[in-house]
């Protein structure tokens, strides 16, 4: 039997996190993250007509995966920015952030550019508009832990690592026959763990930030 249609507010916010969940289960499980609605419907077995009761389009869909996954990396920033680090020990923990958000950074490596063609202006504005906690949080802990350095070195680092977050999945994930013949052609010699080569570029984008004296 398909779920009775939500009457109320609060039952409408149980149905959105019901459809979050079970897309994001679809999400995890496939290498490109391919959704769609009827793929949604099916796993918590509701129409798709009902389904557009709550979602319009996969796009929707995405958009409130992200705002939700950056919420939720916005309060792993505050717990684990508490006090004032080395720049390496800062690096570390902005790397173990990254591996704990996996399932953002693949939605951000698949689907973001793409929310550009695909999403009304109305959408793309809530989207930006609700995902600024994080970035004023990801500034203060830059602030905070780098009171010395320079507002446009700060901002760089905020540039470049919003970049390294939209890409690095893709290159981390790179299927095992990829990288096998990289390492039969010497591509790039011998292949660091992942979260290691994330944490060398965590290195080089702080470089021009100055420590607290």
């Amino acid at each position: 039997m398909g779920l009775i249609r939500a009457r109320n507010e609060n039952e409408i916010k149980e149905r959105k996190r019901e459809i979050l969940s079970a897309a994001k289960e679809i999400v995890m499980e496939q290498q490109y993250a391919e959704l769609s609605l009827a793929s949604v419907a099916k796993r918590i077995s509701i129409s798709r007509p009902s389904l557009y009761n709550y979602y319009d389009s996969p796009e929707e869909i995405y958009v409130d995966l992200i705002i939700q996954e950056y919420a939720l990396w916005e309060e792993d920033m505050r717990r684990c920015f508490t006090r004032r680090l080395s720049k390496e020990a800062f690096c570390r923990k902005m790397a173990d952030l990254m591996w704990d958000h996996m399932f953002l950074l693949k939605i951000l490596a698949y689907h973001a550019s793409s929310l550009e063609s695909r999403c009304s202006d109305e959408l793309l504005h809530r989207y930006f508009s609700e995902i600024q906690p994080y970035f004023r949080t990801l500034s203060e802990v830059l602030k905070y832990e780098f009171p010395d350095a320079s507002k446009q070195d700060l901002d760089m680092f905020r540039i470049q690592f919003t970049v390294y977050c939209n890409s690095f999945y893709i290159v981390m994930k790179l299927p095992e026959r990829q990288v096998r013949l990289m390492q039969e052609l010497d591509q790039f010699g011998d292949l660091p763990p992942a979260k290691e080569i994330c944490y060398e570029g965590l290195l080089l984008f702080a470089a021009n930030l100055e420590e607290i004296k």
